[in-house]
């Protein structure tokens, strides 16, 4: 007999040799009334951005969406705003240097989150506030040419903070690049650096 998609615990989609321009047609035969974990996964294809609305409503309940090894620049505000099912996002290896505020503000069942290896000059604590210390397991930021400079203040005292001492823990490989006294300083940590 046919296979069924009740039948399946995850269904992971590949986007190959173009971008995603904001159609989700090609999902749309899927049944999404199961308990499915859908994935998709649009890694290593040249995108540099994508259109904000794309995931709107999230009518597939992602669950998994990985994004790395192209090419975008930022992540905007409402880009994963509908996407409150996410548990794992993958954004590494872009060249991503601006993240708005508030672009994780709703996801709060989050697991994993990588944004390693782009052009991050500085972390803000405002990418971290709705995350769970229930839920999160890893936070993956190194590689990024980090700048510890006046612009991390509020994210430093952020992480200081007794109760983000969950949080420490993920943020021991980020380092500083600039300036030059602070130079593969850690951020966070028992050496962590002093502004």
């Amino acid at each position: 007999s046919p296979i069924s998609s009740s039948d399946w615990d995850q269904v992971a989609l590949g986007v190959n040799e173009g971008t995603l321009n904001g159609d989700l047609d090609f999902l749309s035969g899927l049944d999404t009334n199961t308990n499915v974990t859908l994935s998709i996964s649009a890694s290593n294809n040249s995108l540099e951005s994508i259109t904000e609305d794309i995931f709107e409503w999230n009518p597939l309940q992602l669950k998994v969406l990985h994004l790395d090894h192209n090419k975008m620049g930022f992540v905007q505000h409402f880009l994963l705003y509908d996407l409150d099912q996410l548990m794992e996002i993958d954004l590494s290896y872009n060249s991503i240097s601006f993240i708005h505020p508030h672009a994780f503000g709703q996801q709060k069942k989050l697991l994993r989150l990588n944004l390693s290896g782009n052009n991050l000059a500085t972390i803000k604590h405002q990418w971290f506030k709705s995350f769970s210390t229930s839920f999160l397991e890893s936070v993956k930021i190194a590689e990024n040419p980090i700048s510890c400079d006046c612009a991390m203040n509020d994210t430093l005292k952020w992480i200081r903070q007794p109760e983000q001492k969950w949080f420490r823990s993920f943020m021991k490989d980020v380092t500083c690049t600039k300036p030059e006294k602070l130079k593969g300083k850690a951020i966070a940590g028992k050496k962590s650096i002093k502004l």
